[in-house]
């Protein structure tokens, strides 16, 4: 992992110069400001970010290469299109902006992932992603969906941090309906089954239907 880690960050750094220079001192100063502000990311909301987006986290280097093969079998054998984009991917397309769906930005985005191992540690990249993270209409970042969600950061428990992260694949609109409460409900419930957790639900969903893949 750490060779592989190694040669695509070389890669990053030879072919995409100018772009790494100005994504790592974006993420260096963006790490220094939330270090400067001294409000750290609860653990929890880490440990179901993880769950959640990228089980994988702790044993890739910025590119899950096992889940990129899966997903591309599974799309040659029958047409399925899933997503396999890692914590450190989602913090590129955050950072950058960037979302458009092709070859380039994709082949970019992977380079520029695998090279932020080199600058930060992995619970620094996923504390910075959630500082960052879009969760929905005035929730842009941690601090301020935490407040919108009045989640206590210094006491958040473990159902609170699944129905913060599930906020990350159906951002919370302005005005919320039913179609997408019940899928905010339905991603959390997802996400306690990952972390195994037996505390009932506090609501339940209405429609126990799977959840749809987002394909990036």
């Amino acid at each position: 992992m750490k060779l592989v880690g190694a040669v695509l960050g070389l890669v990053a750094r030879i072919f995409f110069g100018s772009d790494w220079r100005l994504f790592s001192e974006t993420i260096l100063s963006e790490h220094r400001a939330h270090l400067q502000s001294r409000a750290p990311i609860s653990p929890l909301a880490v440990e179901c970010l993880v769950a959640a987006e990228d089980s994988r986290f702790h044993y890739h280097y910025g590119v899950d290469l096992t889940a990129l093969m899966r997903v591309l079998w599974r799309f040659a054998i029958s047409g399925i299109r899933e997503g396999a984009s890692t914590i450190e991917q989602q913090l590129v397309r955050t950072v950058t902006g960037n979302r458009e769906r092709t070859l380039a930005r994709k082949a970019k985005e992977i380079m520029l992932a695998s090279a932020l191992r080199t600058i930060l540690q992995k619970r620094e990249i996923a504390d910075l992603y959630l500082k960052l993270a879009y969760f929905g209409w005035r929730m842009n970042g941690y601090d301020a969906a935490c407040t919108r969600l009045a989640i206590d950061k210094s006491e958040m428990t473990k159902r609170q941090a699944a129905n913060l992260i599930a906020r990350l694949k159906y951002p919370e609109p302005k005005a919320s309906s039913a179609a997408r409460t019940a899928l905010i409900l339905r991603r959390s419930e997802h996400i306690v089954r990952l972390l195994m957790i037996d505390e009932p639900l506090a609501r339940q969903a209405p429609n126990r239907t799977q959840e749809l893949v987002d394909v990036d």
